[in-house]
């Protein structure tokens, strides 16, 4: 038992980088390797080292990590989809506008225009209502300015996951990692 062979990660795997664990047990499934002992991969290292016995198919084994992807393609989709996520988060985290002012999207900012609305023919008027930044006020004269108001909020929280999911949904129909990355949040 030996070492058998050393690969340079940047020249020899096409995607650049390895799953150590997931190319250990691709390697160790091959048959590629008799008696395959393991390999080693520093941490950091550009290189790893394949041991075992002897080589029983070294060109399966070179093409077998040539084509290693260290992420799958579900996986590499997980991640676009929470960088939709981050900004469909980061559109709603700019408010949304009303009578002229921007006013939050928090999630508290949220459970307040509901429990206002839930409430609004039981509320006393005028009241005044703080944009994001606290710089104005809007003064809500009557139910149905509350009312307009929260529909408003939702309308545009609910246009951004809308458009989060219309990429969503492109990202769910790529067959391949470049049509994931074809889909481009431009929003």
């Amino acid at each position: 038992m030996g070492l058998l062979k050393t690969y340079t990660i940047s020249a020899d795997v096409t995607a650049g980088v390895i799953d150590a664990k997931k190319l250990d047990g691709e390697i160790k499934g091959a048959g590629v390797i008799t008696n395959y002992t393991g390999m080693v991969y520093p941490a950091g290292s550009d290189q790893f080292k394949v041991y075992g016995e002897a080589l029983s198919n070294e060109a399966g084994l070179d093409t077998l990590v040539q084509v290693h992807e260290a992420v799958t393609l579900a996986e590499y989709k997980t991640i676009k989809n929470d960088a939709i996520d981050t900004r469909t988060g980061e559109l709603i985290a700019l408010g949304y506008n009303y009578a002229g002012l921007q006013f939050s999207l928090s999630q508290n900012a949220q459970i307040n225009i509901l429990a206002i609305d839930t409430t609004r023919d039981e509320l006393s008027y005028p009241i005044d209502h703080n944009n994001i930044d606290d710089t104005a006020v809007h003064q809500l004269v009557d139910a149905t300015d509350v009312h307009n108001m929260y529909l408003t909020a939702l309308a545009t929280k609910k246009a951004h996951l809308d458009s989060g999911t219309a990429f969503k949904d492109q990202v769910r129909l790529a067959v391949d990692k470049a049509g994931v990355d074809a889909v481009i949040d431009n929003r």
